[in-house]
């Protein structure tokens, strides 16, 4: 039994035991650092390839981050994100919009918060914890000014950032720019940076240049048109030198999830189960997260098998393992004969542990075809942008050695 006493009240100071014992504690600072993406260039520009009636291209869409340059020691005439010290009687959420107005002149943006940063080093004056935002602007106008303790403001291409960064401004730039592109991929996020009318091109193009890589034409429009978060206008975009588009618009009944999010559970399982084996036969955890990750699949392929019936073609075979595919967080496409993987559920850890998570994901896969029990289909590992690192494919070579004719003996 645990009794919970009152806190007794010092009549000597007029605080009570248990706030002057708070305060012989060390105090660190508290500081708001915002990182403020903006949207820049053509959302009409030209496909790689698309001829445009000899019109010259306009410059794809860039995706840049805001940064100012320091007036003031520590790391004066650095590069640094947006941000300051908080009052003590205003919110996080407040501090955040008060910086950003004072040092760049932005109000009223899209605003969430990222990340708390607080290792003991990061600021030479004192111990400083950071809570960091991000702001996303729509359109391009985008007019920034230096105020306060900024020397001037600047948009930067987030694949040229300068190498004079302050603090630790690098590694939340980083984290960033990573949370932005999972939540364009599972809660369109991305359409943020939207006007209020806009083609199927320029949300294409919008995505792409968030993600950093291209995206299948067909695919997209198919995906989005089928979630039911934008709507036609009735309206014709006739401008600029490419066909008429219909112009849409975000709908009013628009869903929080417009991408299969990541899924963390199956990857889960699979360490939980490396790590009692590893325990339990004194193995490698790498040699063991192997074998659960092929054993799991085998598992899978077994499902899948049962989906398609009894003497399935291979047509059917595809459907049912992009199926159970699909439950495990993955994003299976049926790309002619092949299945190829369009996200990595286990994204975030494949960044930092590459080669685990791609091993992981190729000893599943092959132990789904294993499962399955079809000689014309295999595991590859073909790592590409923006996909997972697996695919599967029909053999490249025969699963098995011909018997030999009387002839050739």
């Amino acid at each position: 039994v645990i009794a919970t006493l009152p806190a007794v009240r010092n009549p000597m100071s007029g605080q009570s035991d248990a706030g002057c014992a708070a305060s012989r504690h060390d105090r660190p600072s508290v500081t708001v650092d915002v990182v403020v993406f903006g949207m820049f260039g053509c959302l009409d520009a030209a496909d790689e390839g698309e001829d445009v009636n000899g019109t010259p291209p306009a410059g794809r869409p860039e995706l840049r981050v805001l940064l100012i340059r320091r007036r003031n020691p520590p790391f004066q005439e650095c590069w640094a994100i947006p941000g300051g010290f908080v009052g003590m009687q205003e919110s996080l959420d407040e501090a955040a919009r008060r910086e950003l107005e004072e040092e760049t002149g932005l109000r009223d943006v899209y605003l969430e918060q990222l990340y708390t940063f607080g290792a003991p080093d990061r600021d030479p004056r004192t111990r400083v914890i950071s809570v960091a935002y991000y702001a996303l602007l729509p359109g391009h106008n985008h007019e920034v000014r230096a105020a306060d303790d900024a020397r001037e403001a600047v948009w930067v291409p987030v694949t040229a950032l300068p190498l004079n960064l302050a603090f630790d401004h690098a590694h939340i730039l980083d984290v960033a720019l990573r949370r932005l592109r999972a939540k364009a991929d599972y809660a369109g996020i991305a359409r943020e940076f939207l006007p209020e009318r806009f083609t199927l091109r320029q949300l294409r193009h919008i995505y792409e240049t968030v993600l950093g890589r291209q995206l299948d034409r067909a695919n997209f429009t198919r995906r989005m048109l089928g979630v039911g978060d934008i709507e036609e206008t009735g309206a014709i975009n006739r401008g600029g030198a490419h066909r008429p588009a219909k112009l849409y618009r975000r709908s009013p009944r628009e869903l929080a999830v417009s991408l299969p999010p990541r899924e963390y559970e199956l990857a889960g399982r699979l360490l939980a189960r490396a790590v009692t084996a590893a325990e339990r036969d004194h193995t490698p955890v790498g040699d063991a997260l192997r074998d659960a990750a092929r054993e799991v699949g085998k598992s899978l392929g077994h499902r899948a098998r049962e989906q398609a019936g009894a003497r399935p073609s291979r047509a059917t075979v595809l459907t049912a393992t992009t199926s159970v595919l699909s439950d495990c967080g993955y994003e299976p496409l049926i790309d002619a004969t092949d299945v190829r993987l369009a996200n990595c559920p286990f994204h975030a850890l494949a960044q930092d542990y590459t080669d685990l998570v791609c091993g992981m994901n190729l000893e599943l896969m092959t132990g789904l075809v294993d499962g399955l029990a079809r000689s014309d289909l295999e595991a590859r590992l073909e790592p590409r942008p923006g996909q997972c690192c697996v695919r599967l494919a029909k053999p490249e070579q025969p699963r098995h050695t011909p018997r030999p004719t009387r002839k050739s003996l």
